[in-house]
């Protein structure tokens, strides 16, 4: 059992589930939905009677997103319920039903839900128990019934990525092995060496739907969250659906020959940019003093291992160009290296097998990144703790966080660059606009989500043609149904197909042009003026999983999902969608990465 307590307007009362039919999650059976829904919502509205307080149910909110505290133990053969209470916002509150709701009468109906709860659970738990067997038996029978009989997924360019997907797939008890042999799928060639199959017929079937299939036929179209959930697109890796089981290999981890050591070098030392955890590598070696390029173009080197292939983004650590000896050089090298999987490569020459000279132009020096994060008044709280997660947390990159509201009073140019969440910057006056449009224009590298995108465009330093969403009137709607019919126009979280331009700087480390990006808002901005400007642009069939109407959907085709523009002798960089969106998107927050190491360079 799980019980998700929530607060919604203070204009309602209180709710438990059930929800509105329709709304429901189409991998949980319908016995969770009909018959224990109701089960418990019965023992809810006897509780609430006898304290005579006003309820609803089964007439709102959607069930359908498994991230939902209230859906996630659905999956797995449990229950979970929603409660929503109505907020006080404070000690006391007036109300629109002529009351005073006061915070302790919330407290009351919330644990009057949760007790109610336990002994309705506790009264019902042989039937519970039950359930929750014969849910994983089903789950074992439907999965053989199935022509999928699992799926194939990795990337022999991002190890990090592949075993990051992987370790999400543990923490959820889905099994899966490496393959005996390399698996030629439809569109990708799965290495051994770098992949993973996932078998369908397992205990947990039901999670392993939820993290593969997409889903775009809803008999509902009002949503309270998003409507695609397939993680492995957020994961950005390729995958396959395969009809025959492979044989299982020896090794149950990939088997990446990555902390070894490189041999000593007085010459320079390569880390290939592919691998989704490479920032963090840079990252820890510039923050020991060490001085990197990174390669503009791919190449293939003479190294230690033999000739070596190196993308966009590949970092070159000239060992002459330090201040320490090549020894003290070699023992950051190899500690650093250590705690990671990435594999660094010593060379002792500037001529290449293929592509640029090491010692080149398009070899263009790095500059450890001076971050200041915006935070708290108008800037989206999730868009800025995202970002702080992926750099403190998940790239070990020092991040200096700032109020808007302090922003007048700090030195900015301590830090060259500066990253501003989604939101409407409400405590930036003219001054303030102008200072930021000065550091910019010096030099600084500046990186906008959402909504700070289009508050960059009224502050004069973009420029952006945006498409008006209309939403299309109907004729015969009613005004009962006038509101559900706006509502179902809203976007509230898709997965999209897109192209990225892998030679821009921002799309270094990417091997394919194809990539998944997450819309949930309704702004359309139109390509930018000039081709290169426009990073990630929207395919013109764009929608891969979730609810979205026509008219939605067409809006959608050829708009700019990510741009990158220069301002005087700085950049700008505009992500229209968020990259980070709840810290679970590796497949687009390397973008983020790239716009904080090359964006300086652009």
């Amino acid at each position: 059992m799980i019980t998700d307590h929530h607060e919604m307007g203070t204009g309602s009362t209180f709710f438990f589930e059930p929800t509105k039919k329709g709304s429901e999650n189409p991998i949980v059976t319908s016995e969770n939905y009909l018959r224990l829904n109701n089960l418990f919502a019965a023992g809810y509205a006897e509780e609430l009677n006898n304290i005579d307080h006003y309820y609803d149910s089964g007439n709102s909110f959607d069930n359908s997103y498994p991230g939902y505290g209230s859906s996630y133990a659905d999956l797995h053969g449990g229950v979970a319920i929603l409660f929503e209470q109505a907020s006080t916002r404070g000690l006391m509150q007036e109300t629109s039903m002529g009351y005073i709701l006061k915070f302790k009468t919330g407290i009351r109906n919330q644990i009057t839900g949760a007790l109610s709860t336990v002994r309705t659970a506790v009264e019902n738990r042989e039937m519970l128990n039950d359930y929750m067997i014969r849910f994983h038996q089903d789950a074992l029978k439907e999965a053989g019934r199935s022509e999928v009989k699992g799926y194939v997924f990795g990337d022999r360019h991002d190890p990090g990525r592949t075993l990051a997907f992987a370790d999400l797939l543990r923490r959820h008890s889905v099994e899966y092995y490496t393959p005996a042999d390399d698996i030629n799928g439809a569109s990708d060639l799965f290495e051994k060496e770098y992949s993973f199959f996932v078998p369908t017929e397992q205990p947990r079937y039901k999670m392993v739907q939820t993290m593969f299939e997409t889903n775009r036929d809803f008999p509902d179209s009002i949503f309270y969250d998003a409507t695609a959930w397939a993680m492995v697109y957020s994961y950005g890796l390729p995958f396959e659906p395969l009809k025959v089981i492979p044989e299982p290999g020896v090794a149950t981890v990939i088997r990446v020959s990555a902390a070894e050591s490189p041999p000593l070098s007085t010459y320079g030392y390569l880390f290939s940019w592919s691998d989704y955890y490479a920032p963090a590598l840079l990252n820890r070696l510039m923050n020991k003093g060490v001085r990197a390029r990174s390669a503009w173009t791919p190449f293939s080197a003479i190294t230690h291992s033999g000739e070596t292939e190196f993308c966009r983004g590949s970092v070159l650590i000239p060992v002459p160009y330090q201040d320490m000896s090549p020894e003290d050089l070699y023992d950051i090298i190899t500690s650093v290296a250590g705690d990671t999987h990435i594999k660094i490569h010593s060379v002792e020459s500037s001529v290449t097998a293929n592509g640029p000279w090491l010692g080149n132009g398009n070899f263009k020096p790095l500059q450890n990144p001076d971050i200041l994060l915006f935070t708290d008044d108008g800037v989206s709280s999730s868009g800025a703790g995202t970002t702080w997660h992926l750099l403190d947390a998940v790239m070990d990159i020092n991040v200096t966080r700032i109020a808007t509201g302090n922003y007048s009073r700090t030195d900015i140019s301590r830090y060259n660059t500066i990253i501003m969440p989604s939101g409407n910057y409400p405590a930036f006056s003219d001054d303030d606009k102008n200072r930021l449009k000065e550091w910019v224009r010096g030099g600084g590298n500046l990186i906008a989500t959402g909504q700070a995108v289009q508050f960059l465009a009224s502050a004069g330093l973009v420029e952006l043609d945006s498409e008006s969403s209309v939403i299309p009137q109907q004729p015969g709607v009613k005004y009962s149904t006038a509101s559900a019919e706006r509502g179902k126009h809203s976007l509230g979280g898709v997965f999209c197909s897109a192209v990225i331009d892998i030679t821009h700087p921002l799309g270094f480390g990417y091997y394919k042009e194809n990539i998944t990006v997450y819309r949930n808002h309704s702004t359309f901005i139109k390509p930018l003026k000039r081709n290169e400007n426009n990073v990630v642009v929207y395919t013109d069939d764009p929608l891969i999983s979730g609810f979205a109407t026509d008219e939605k959907e067409r809006m959608l085709h050829g708009t700019l999902s990510t741009g990158s523009v220069t301002y005087g002798r700085g950049h700008i960089t505009l992500f229209i969608d968020d990259p980070v969106f709840r810290g679970c998107w590796p497949g687009t927050s390397r973008m983020v990465l790239n716009a904080i190491f090359m964006g300086p360079g652009v």
